[in-house]
């Protein structure tokens, strides 16, 4: 195990570029933290090294993408120690020419929470489902969205690792995203 305390990772649009931000405590014999990008939420290359700082106390870190993915990405921070071993951060999620009618998927994989953030037009009672890759319904809901901000909602604990769809309609509109579930 890294020897630190993840307390947060953040990843925002400002301007052209996308700044990412992570704050630790607990923080000895680290060696570095890798900020690794993707377009999918799978396959992910590293895009920065920072050097870790082993204060031990309570330490912010800061890093800008100055070169983001035009359309929706994945970041996620990975922390080395002096030994080689490494931690993966929660998947944040950026969607670099968003709309106010967007609705984004926050973070990728998921375990207990599926996280979306909406644009200010999207508003309404929207029906939700998750299915498979092969089609069979493993979830279904409702989430009532009204417009500009997060919104979550809780996963089944029946359903099992691996990839899924989730579609959001509300009849007017239809949103898909792929899940990876943990």
């Amino acid at each position: 195990m890294v020897p630190l305390t993840l307390i947060s990772f953040t990843a925002n649009r400002t301007g052209e570029y996308v700044h990412l931000e992570w704050r630790t405590v607990n923080e000895y014999n680290v060696d570095h933290f890798s900020l690794e990008r993707s377009n999918d939420g799978v396959n992910f290359y590293s895009i920065a090294e920072v050097a870790a700082r082993n204060s031990g106390e309570a330490e912010s870190y800061s890093f800008n993408d100055a070169s983001p993915i035009s359309s929706i990405a994945y970041y996620r921070l990975r922390s080395t120690d002096l030994d080689a071993k490494t931690r993966l951060s929660a998947i944040v999620t950026v969607r670099y020419n968003s709309t106010n009618d967007d609705l984004i998927q926050v973070v990728n994989p998921v375990q207990d929470m599926m996280i979306l953030h909406a644009g200010l037009q999207v508003k309404g009672q929207f029906n939700y489902r998750i299915t498979t890759a092969s089609g069979q319904l493993v979830q279904q809901g409702n989430l009532v969205i009204n417009g500009g901000g997060q919104y979550q909602f809780r996963l089944s604990p029946t359903l099992r690792s691996g990839a899924c769809i989730l579609t959001l309609s509300n009849g007017q509109k239809a949103y898909n995203f792929k899940l990876i579930v943990r």
